[in-house]
């Protein structure tokens, strides 16, 4: 093949000096698209290899301790680092070899939002499938180029798995219902849900409740609707999905303006349900979750699966 030089620029900028796809596209005047399937190439062609330096079975017990507790079907569990950039890497390593394992051709794929799945996506290192449809799971949550905007991580998680995508251009949060109802009506709103039925993997992350998460930060709720949620015994959601303690769906005001494109009965009936979260903050929406048996896999880092069983 040509442009073995150019591979080998690339592979040493991407995984020595550890630049993104998007730098290194910047630094070489080419497409990040190109830069990617440059990557792919090298590794299916046995120019690269990816070692994760970690003792196998060094979580195996509280692996198997949270199967057992919470019904899960795999549970993968990562070292606790402050860099999270290196966290990122060991999450996509672990969801890369599960997908590997889960997926089969012509599987329709769902992919929430945020910045731990738009983190980790970056590091995916997954076979491309054929006719693999990538789905966004939510109404359009920030603007392009930003870091947890709904259809940029979707359109990543395509380019990391194969296949193609679907994009969502109706806001996941309205000002109104009346504005809701009528744009649940929308065409691209009514296809997408179409597609949504036939999903068999999905790809989620927590969140709690507060104005410095994702969630908050979208600019659609105020400290008053973060009091409210608090009041009521809300400590997260799970795709725009209001839940307690326990993992019990709470009904209330906000719910009238979100786009529930993929309820909690949609994602608990999907066969593999994948939560990808971590963080102190995220332990008590992490564990309703769990307890209600919403999800059944589960990738986190140690610190917070040990305090989610605290």
């Amino acid at each position: 093949m040509k442009n073995l030089k150019l591979i080998s620029k690339i592979l040493k900028m991407y995984y020595i000096d550890g630049l993104t796809q998007t730098e290194i596209a910047g630094k070489l005047s080419i497409s990040r698209i190109k830069v990617a399937r440059f990557l792919y190439y090298a590794r299916d062609n046995k120019m690269v290899e990816v070692k994760i330096n970690l003792p196998l079975g060094e979580f195996d017990s509280l692996e198997n301790q949270f199967e057992k507790k919470f019904g899960l079907n795999d549970c993968r569990i990562v070292p606790a680092l402050e860099n999270r950039e290196e966290l990122y890497k060991y999450l996509a390593f672990e969801l890369s070899d599960i997908l590997e394992r889960i997926l089969s051709e012509n599987e329709y794929v769902g992919v929430s939002w945020g910045t731990t799945l738009e983190g980790l996506g970056k590091y995916l290192e997954v076979k491309k499938r054929k006719d693999i449809k990538i789905l966004p799971v939510c109404g359009s949550v920030g603007v392009e180029g930003e870091e947890y905007a709904t259809n940029a991580t979707t359109r990543l998680f395509s380019e990391k798995l194969g296949g193609m995508y679907y994009t969502i251009n109706v806001p996941a949060c309205l000002d109104t219902r009346e504005a809701k109802e009528i744009l649940e009506k929308d065409s691209n709103t009514l296809q997408i849900l179409k597609h949504i039925k036939n999903i068999t993997t999905s790809i989620l992350a927590a969140s709690d409740i507060s104005l410095e998460t994702s969630f908050g930060k979208l600019g659609h709720f105020t400290k008053g609707d973060i009091d409210y949620l608090n009041s009521l015994g809300i400590v997260g959601i799970l795709n725009f999905e209001f839940l307690d303690r326990d993992g019990n769906l709470i009904l209330n005001k906000l719910t009238d303006r979100i786009l529930r494109l993929y309820p909690l009965d949609s994602i608990k009936s999907t066969k593999n349900s994948i939560m990808v979260s971590f963080g102190q903050q995220k332990v008590d929406i992490m564990r309703a979750i769990l307890k209600g048996r919403l999800v059944n896999m589960l990738l986190t880092d140690e610190s917070t699966a040990r305090q989610i069983l605290s």
